[in-house]
């Protein structure tokens, strides 16, 4: 009995295509989601809510070598920021963040956050970040 490489070569990066595939059709459906009406609904703990939350979730398809997904959570307060990463700083490693949202400007807004994380997994450690970006 012959074993056919060249059908498992093909057969992982399909695998891999298919999941990548359905992570980012079921996002695009959760992120699609509005009222009926098409206006933003806004309910009064929301209003009162100052929290802000992110899920970004990408996909690496690397031939022939580990592909991997790099999901990434955040969320910010009015001065605070927390994040969780996972594949970011390495493959099978975490990190866990904490950080101070600053910000200047009236018409050209900085917004700056410097932060402290512990990493842990493959990769462990400390490790300080500045995350940065303008608004117009």
């Amino acid at each position: 009995m012959g074993h056919d490489i060249g059908h498992d070569r093909i057969l992982k990066p399909m695998q891999q295509l298919g999941v990548l595939a359905v992570v980012v059709l079921l996002g695009g459906q959760a992120l699609g989601q509005g009222t009926a009406s098409g206006a933003p609904s806004q309910t009064p703990d929301a209003a009162r809510n100052p929290w802000a939350y992110n899920l970004t979730v990408d996909g690496y398809i690397i031939p022939n070598n580990q592909s991997f997904v790099d999901p990434v959570f955040m969320a910010n307060g009015s001065w605070l920021h927390l994040e969780a990463r996972y594949n970011y700083e390495n493959l099978r490693t975490g990190s866990l963040w904490v950080g101070y949202n600053f910000s200047a400007g009236k018409k050209l807004i900085l917004n700056l956050t410097p932060m402290v994380g512990g990493v842990f997994g493959r990769t462990t450690g400390i490790a300080p970040r500045l995350r940065g970006f303008a608004d117009l």
